[in-house]
């Protein structure tokens, strides 16, 4: 088998597959929309600011992403040799809803999650610290429109975009029971409580 093709056979093993489920919180007392951005094979978190003001986290490698040093041979090393991470930030003025955020960006696909707004809060001033902390390494990349700086976590086909953007909603009070490999993504609503055993009176 050529390179070329033994690439696009790693690639579509490692991000091919079943949706990975999300299961929001129930009985949420101050509801927050957030939206999982699905681009193809890639995906990113978007999440209100309030007061009409929108950011989108994304995570990846960075040569790969925020560079676009994204070239076949590159591949197999991508996938199995864990590398620098690349975090990327983007903001602006939208109203927290579907319209606000594809008014922004050509998606595949856009879920909206409700959780609650403290759990955003305190996400994003994680992911603002994180993103901070590599300030110094900042690159703007325009055809993405987004600007990245290194991430501690290191990327490889165990710890991907997509990786992540499950621990952040997992951090947002969600449930993700399987391991998040592909960009696809489907919401189920929480399980309802079982009824309580009929009594005789």
């Amino acid at each position: 088998m050529s390179m070329p093709r033994a690439a696009i056979l790693l690639l579509a093993l490692a991000f091919s597959g079943c949706a990975t489920v999300v299961i929001p919180p129930a009985h949420l007392a101050h509801p927050s929309p957030v939206f999982i951005a699905d681009y193809g094979r890639h995906s990113s978190l978007v999440l209100s600011r309030g007061e009409g003001r929108l950011v989108e986290y994304s995570y990846g490698q960075f040569a790969w992403y925020a560079l676009e040093r994204d070239e076949w041979w590159r591949v197999p090393a991508l996938l199995f040799v864990p590398q620098q991470g690349g975090l990327g930030r983007e903001e602006w003025d939208a109203p927290a809803t579907a319209w606000g955020v594809k008014r922004r960006r050509w998606l595949e696909e856009l879920l909206r999650v409700e959780v609650e707004r403290d759990e955003v809060e305190a996400l994003l001033a994680r992911l603002d610290a994180r993103f901070e902390a590599g300030r110094e390494t900042s690159f703007r990349n325009n055809n993405y429109g987004f600007d990245f700086v290194y991430d501690d976590d290191l990327y490889w086909v165990g710890h991907s975009c997509n990786a992540a953007v499950a621990e952040w909603l997992e951090e947002l009070g969600c449930e993700v029971p399987s391991v998040a490999i592909s960009a696809n993504y489907e919401v189920r609503p929480s399980p309802s409580p079982p009824e309580p055993p009929l009594t005789r009176p």
